[in-house]
């Protein structure tokens, strides 16, 4: 069930140009084989023409003062996405234009639009509200006259849903976490991702402090099988 702020609902001119920020959750549902993974992100839409995107965790920051390892910002201005990761203890980004064709269709839910948006490896089928004036959703998806509520592609092993729009103060700083990452180009950023997602540093920290060899199988096709839940692995 999607939970509404109700002095969202009402006040739609004073949020968009108050001091705080949007806040809208996604749970994701990705099938692998015999497996479904779940995750929740947030989608933070801020009052300087700018969206953060990341998981859902990240709203506050645990004990050990970890966040989020992967973080999208969209400028609505600029048109341009900005992909931030944590690699080895470190912020690196690079800078993205995307240009999403949506094809408009015929919807069956009346609260709702939809559209479909083609891509080189699917078709996603979208549900949009233009009751909500955030021409935004979830990840690289954005663009259309309204905020996104729901994406499948087209055989549904993966699935979003919006479950949650809520507005209130922002408590972390996200320019100021962003503002020291390390600008790179995405061929050389995906190049540090892939060394990083063997997880083996790791592995070797692991194997350093004496764990058997069979329990170091069990622990990589443990970081195999969360790997294979992330969204982000999907689009690029």
């Amino acid at each position: 069930m999607i939970k509404l702020n109700f002095t969202i609902l009402l006040l739609f001119p004073i949020f968009i140009f108050g001091q705080n920020s949007i806040f809208v959750t996604y749970k994701v549902n990705k099938k692998v084989e015999d497996s479904i993974f779940t995750n929740y992100y947030t989608l933070e839409i801020s009052p300087n023409k700018s969206s953060y995107f990341y998981e859902k965790n990240m709203e506050s920051k645990d004990s050990l003062g970890i966040f989020s390892e992967r973080i999208i910002e969209k400028n609505y201005k600029s048109n341009i996405i900005t992909h931030y990761e944590k690699i080895q203890g470190n912020y690196f980004c690079f800078d993205e234009k995307t240009d999403l064709s949506f094809e408009m269709t015929n919807c069956q839910k009346e609260n709702l639009k939809c559209a479909k948006l083609k891509t080189k490896n699917d078709l996603w089928n979208i549900e949009f509200s233009t009751d909500y004036p955030f021409s935004d959703g979830p990840y690289k998806f954005y663009g259309l006259p309204g905020l996104i509520f729901n994406i499948s592609n087209s055989n549904d092993t993966f699935t979003i849903k919006l479950i949650e729009i809520k507005e209130k103060k922002v408590t972390i700083d996200l320019k100021k976490i962003l503002s020291s990452a390390k600008k790179t180009n995405k061929k050389k950023f995906l190049k540090a991702k892939a060394v990083e997602s063997s997880n083996k540093f790791l592995l070797d920290d692991f194997s350093n402090l004496g764990v058997s060899k069979s329990d170091i199988n069990i622990i990589e096709n443990m970081l195999k099988a969360s790997s294979s839940s992330d969204l982000f692995n999907d689009f690029d």
